[in-house]
């Protein structure tokens, strides 16, 4: 074989590893598995079924696509999706099928840019039980961690006689639902109760109502207390004079309140106590400082912090005389 044959095979032999090296980079898409069939609504709102089997999931225009394992693109079935953040770190995207009661089934694909598209079907191919579900809301909708939210789901007619089961969910653990919420018979809502944990960064949670196939969210934001002003009611003071500060936060407290640390770096000069409280809804807090007489000038830093966050911090002078520039006989009288 001469030198040339040889160097045309090696180059043809790199082309077919290169291409084989791209092949297997392909990432195959998630499935999921259906064991019975599922009724589904299309983007154009016709009912589509789906099922049973293994199916690819996948993004596809304004929907979720299913398509059956291994088949042809032309067997793929378009569902409607209803957008919605997800918590997960992810290098690719993730399907999920999971069980809304006995009837209903959601199927959720979750994306490495943090947003989900679910879409949300039955078994029986019944859409809701006479009535439809219109809408859910949630008060309020920004909070601190911990707090109590209230939520409130609404049908567009009332409900029947027996009273209508609508499911809840959250696509996060810092917000905890109960399973379900039961609409009275003749009521168009239902009310039912969020709780909320502490949260280190500011986070954004998807709560989410199901009822007959039909589904919706709604977002809640979840913040870090912290104190973002310490403000005095004056910065110079003298000869045991009392001072009022007060504390302000970047939201209103919850319900219960929220205790703020206070100190003084000279707490024999300025003293302050040692915390608080901002009362539930409010987003400042009045706190008494005492002064002491003092023979020369201080320079006293007030600070406040809330649980687990950075403190703020003022200063207040106190001082014996008054400043050489203006004429004041007695500054303490």
């Amino acid at each position: 074989m001469s030198t040339q044959q040889v160097l045309s095979c090696a180059i043809l032999l790199g082309l077919c590893v290169a291409t084989l090296a791209v092949a297997d980079t392909v990432t195959s898409p998630p499935t999921i598995m259906l064991e019975k069939a599922v009724h589904f609504t299309a983007p154009n709102g016709d009912q589509v079924t789906v099922g049973p089997g293994t199916f690819d999931v996948d993004a596809f225009k304004d929907g979720l696509r299913l398509q059956p394992a291994g088949g042809k693109p032309e067997d793929a079935k378009v569902v409607e999706v209803n957008p919605m953040p997800h918590p997960e770190t992810l290098q690719a995207p993730k399907a999920v099928a999971e069980a809304l009661g006995e009837d209903a089934l959601r199927v959720m694909l979750l994306q490495p840019d943090g947003i989900a598209l679910e879409a949300v079907g039955t078994y029986s191919g019944v859409r809701s039980r006479g009535a439809t579900l219109y809408g859910l809301t949630l008060s309020p909708t920004i909070t601190i961690g911990g707090s109590k939210v209230a939520g409130t789901v609404r049908l567009d007619v009332p409900a029947p006689s027996g009273g209508l089961v609508v499911y809840l969910g959250s696509n996060s653990a810092l917000a905890m639902v109960p399973t379900t919420v039961t609409i009275a018979g003749g009521q168009t809502t239902g009310s039912f109760s969020i709780s909320t944990v502490r949260v280190g960064a500011t986070s954004t949670i998807s709560i989410s109502a199901y009822l007959g196939g039909l589904s919706k969210s709604a977002s809640l934001k979840l913040n870090t207390p912290y104190v973002t002003q310490v403000s005095l009611s004056t910065t110079r003071t003298c000869c045991g004079s009392n001072v009022t500060g007060t504390v302000f936060l970047n939201v209103p407290a919850p319900s219960s309140g929220l205790v703020v640390s206070l100190s003084s770096n000279y707490p024999t000069k300025a003293t302050v106590p040692i915390s608080v409280t901002v009362a539930g809804g409010a987003t400042s807090g009045n706190f008494p400082i005492s002064t002491t007489g003092v023979t020369t000038t201080y320079y006293v830093s007030i600070s406040a912090s809330a649980p687990s966050v950075g403190y703020v911090s003022t200063v207040l002078t106190l001082y014996c005389k008054p400043p050489t520039n203006i004429f004041i006989p007695n500054p303490c009288s």
